[in-house]
């Protein structure tokens, strides 16, 4: 049964939808999107070509770039259509006007602070917990897909959208490892992308696991902490962490020009098995060659996060 939060954004939406006619406009528009699969080693991915992602997957997010431009996210800076719906006391629902799937929400800081995890973890899993099960709650680090890395948020979509990697696991896959911090932990591979899920009853084991993580990340390479895609689901009492650890923001291919360019800029999203295209070129040519490459110079493999935990157990 959908938690009352869950109810009440359904109402929220559907009143947004009825007061916004952009809003309303992307949301129709997205049954119209058109998606190929790709298969690697029994993964499947989605490739969707979304060309109104153009600004967020081309989003610039240096320091000067960000600085030249008003926060889009900052309440005088939003459309006048665009309401809030209030989570907990300091963070706030909005709909997405650029989504990429059909109950797409931006959990937004009501203040203006750094896209950082780590002083905002109790926070996450608390959210979590009370969009309920049928939410899954995701965090882009700042140099992982965050198109504003300059204020605070999260993303929230249904857990039956199409996120390969979180099917798997919610559904249990992955191998064992031995628990830490009263936390059952285990190793995904999904498309070449090592990510490690933890389960656990209580918050304060998952907050000591992912603050550890959060810094031995930073300490392992510069801006370290900003390398990270995290993805928090509640369900049946406990919550479920999937953490993937990044090694570079943007792929080789981002960057190039003329036919061997592809822009895909990974987030969350992407590495757990829905890649956004906002150019149909992309969308066309990419290969599960292309793919398997953008996702090992991206992120973690299955050995790396297999030794990143090994060194806090």
């Amino acid at each position: 049964m959908p938690s009352p939060c869950a109810l009440k954004l359904e109402v929220f939406f559907q009143e947004q939808l009825l007061e916004w006619p952009l809003l309303a406009q992307a949301v129709g528009a997205l049954s119209a999107v058109k998606v190929r699969e790709l298969t690697y080693q029994g993964d499947k991915a989605t490739i969707q070509f979304n060309p109104a992602r153009i600004k967020s997957v081309a989003a610039k997010v240096d320091a000067a770039s960000l600085a030249a431009r008003p926060c889009f996210l900052c309440d005088t800076n939003r459309p006048a259509e665009q309401r809030e719906f209030q989570l907990l006391p300091r963070f706030i629902a909005l709909c997405n006007p650029v989504p990429i799937f059909d109950r797409h929400l931006t959990v937004n800081c009501k203040q203006h602070r750094p896209q950082l995890l780590l002083p905002h973890i109790e926070e996450f899993l608390n959210l979590s917990k009370f969009i309920g099960d049928e939410f899954s709650l995701f965090f882009n680090g700042a140099l992982a897909g965050a198109s504003a890395p300059d204020h605070l948020h999260f993303q929230c979509c249904k857990v039956n959208n199409t996120l390969p990697l979180i099917d798997q696991a919610l559904s249990g896959k992955g191998s064992k490892l031995k628990s830490a911090f009263e936390c059952e932990l285990s190793i995904l591979s999904y498309f070449g992308v090592g990510a490690l899920v933890a389960r656990a009853n209580g918050r304060d084991g998952l907050v000591q696991l992912l603050t550890v993580l959060l810094e031995n990340l930073g300490k392992a390479r510069e801006q370290g902490a900003d390398l990270i895609n995290v993805v928090s689901n509640f369900q049946q009492g406990s919550w479920i962490v999937t953490i993937i650890p990044r090694k570079k923001h943007r792929p080789t291919c981002y960057s190039l020009v003329g036919d061997t360019q592809l822009l895909i800029s990974p987030g969350t999203v992407e590495v757990c098995g829905t890649v956004i295209t906002p150019r149909e070129e992309d969308f066309r040519k990419v290969t599960v060659s292309d793919l398997s490459s953008i996702f090992s110079e991206v992120a973690y493999s299955q050995q790396e996060v297999d030794e990143l935990v090994r060194s806090i157990q």
